[in-house]
């Protein structure tokens, strides 16, 4: 990122990161009112506060070599932050608002992920697939923990087959356009990768051969 880009992007960071932390913490506090109860913000909220705290750690436990990698962090945070909130003020109540986050945060997570990821990819290709394979592992996966969630107490999910069909729809559009962001930027190398962390390690030089005697 440019440097006034970057630094637009670590204050709005701050300010995401600090409103989902309010949020979660609201969720905890409140979790027996009505409009938390029976959405398990407890646990979600150990959710809320481990993402948040992922790309930090990363970068930190990398030696801060680079430079922050404010894009990815963005990426990670701004569905924990579309979640939060929108339990904490109840716009998931709107209709089809829940498909559009669906959307918003699968698109967000399979860019990031298949940045991570293409560095170590041979080719574009491998890359992107495993983008489409890895967003909809994750878009069933988070419709069985509703449905585990719900079987568990969590009444106030109020899930449905066509609640759970438009959302593994609206999880694959999501994919798709990850997968296409990782196919257009696939041009990693081993010093210049998408993303800070994910860098390859150089091979050591080759010692020089000895002329023979």
């Amino acid at each position: 990122m440019p440097g006034l880009v970057h630094r637009l992007a670590l204050v709005a960071l701050a300010a995401i990161k600090a409103a989902t932390a309010a949020f979660a913490m609201d969720g905890v506090v409140h979790s027996e009112t009505s409009r938390f109860k029976g959405k398990g913000m407890r646990l979600r909220a150990i959710g809320y506060f481990a993402g948040l705290a992922l790309v930090p750690v990363v970068w930190l436990f990398h030696g801060r070599t680079r430079p922050y990698p404010a894009g990815a962090d963005l990426a990670l945070s701004v569905p924990l932050f579309v979640d939060a909130a929108g339990n904490a003020l109840g716009i998931y109540d709107a209709d089809r608002l829940d498909d559009l986050v669906h959307l918003g945060n699968s698109a967000a997570l399979s860019g990031l992920f298949g940045a991570v990821i293409s560095p170590h990819i041979r080719t574009r290709v491998q890359a992107t697939g495993i983008v489409v394979i890895a967003g909809m592992a994750g878009g069933v996966a988070w419709e069985v923990m509703e449905y585990v969630g719900q079987a568990l107490g969590l009444r106030a999910l109020q899930l449905t087959d066509k609640d759970t069909e438009a959302d593994l729809a609206t999880d694959l559009i999501g994919t798709a356009i990850g997968a296409l962001v990782t196919w257009i930027r696939w041009q990693p190398t081993g010093d210049r990768p998408l993303v800070g962390w994910a860098a390859i390690s150089p091979a050591p030089p080759s010692q020089p051969i000895p002329p023979a005697p």
